[in-house]
């Protein structure tokens, strides 16, 4: 197979906003060095790799996906909006390496594990096993520093926690909007805070949203030794969910939320969120948007 690139928008709203993805057909997923020196070239946010999965062929799969992510500096294990973007763009192909898309139902291999997903009216969904919500050993000051705010300026009622599966996150909250566009991240003491509570960053958030939607955030992502905002983040919205619940946002049950994001870099994105809750715990979680190609 020769080597095809299509590029979209995961996340968007309205067909604006979202995060960029690059996806990549007809490399081999083994090439490590070439993914990432690909990766750099693009210069994408991220870069998802598609490939077969073998040992989801051995299962006889609908469609046995292999992902791996690459951002310019890193790879990563996990990454959403990279995922979003290759099952829409495997969908825009009408599948890959001779196998279609049945109903829309994908089961994917990364380097997490074995998820699943789909497609539904247009939008890709994927779902995140187990996420959790943890207690960290943190004093609020030095959260609010490494956010360049005051202590008085995150939220009262609601603590610092942990949360997240694959790639954790330290998750705060402040009382508005306006708070949160105030933030002006330190790149050290953020990268500091997430080597001591081993997250891959930090995400400070507030309710209600804009845009119509439940919550909005702001997510700083550790890439390398360097901090980066990211204007959709699927695993950040895993790591939100686990948080709500273990606050008590949710009664027990389905749930569902919006969550606003990217508003700070004046790309407004729009994450959809579905999730089993019991007793403060989610039991499953499901990250969902629409996507944009762009044409380069």
């Amino acid at each position: 197979m020769n080597l095809e690139i299509l590029t979209f928008d995961a996340f968007t709203a309205n067909g604006k906003g979202g995060n960029r993805a690059a996806v990549v057909f007809g490399l081999n997923l083994e090439s490590e060095q070439k993914m990432l020196e690909l990766a750099s070239s693009l210069g994408t946010p991220a870069t998802a790799f598609v490939g077969i999965s073998e040992t989801l062929f051995e299962d006889e799969s609908p469609l046995p996906l292999r992902l791996r992510f690459f951002t310019p500096h890193i790879e990563e294990h996990i990454c959403g909006h990279g995922t979003i973007a290759a099952l829409l763009a495997v969908s825009a192909r009408g599948g890959f390496n001779g196998w279609s898309v049945p109903n829309g139902v994908f089961q994917i291999e990364t380097n997490l594990g074995l998820q699943n997903a789909l497609l539904e009216n247009n939008t890709a969904w994927l779902e995140y096993p187990d996420p959790k919500a943890w207690e960290v050993d943190l004093e609020p000051e030095t959260v609010a520093v490494a956010l360049g705010l005051e202590v008085d300026d995150l939220h009262e009622d609601l603590p610092i926690l942990a949360a997240g599966v694959g790639r954790s996150k330290l998750i705060c909250a402040v009382p508005s909007t306006v708070m949160l566009d105030a933030i002006e991240p330190n790149a050290a003491d953020i990268l500091e805070l997430c080597s001591q509570t081993n997250t891959t960053g930090i995400v400070a958030f507030t309710f209600p949203g804009r845009g119509g939607c439940f919550t909005d955030m702001r997510h700083f992502s550790k890439q390398g030794n360097a901090i980066l905002e990211d204007a959709a983040t699927g695993n950040a919205h895993v790591a939100l969910a686990a948080y709500l619940a273990a606050n008590q946002f949710f009664d027990n049950g389905k749930r569902s939320f919006s969550g606003a994001q990217g508003y700070a870099m004046s790309q407004p994105s729009r994450l959809e969120v579905r999730c089993e809750v019991q007793h403060g715990v989610v039991l499953s979680v499901w990250v969902g948007g629409k996507a944009k190609e762009v044409q380069e």
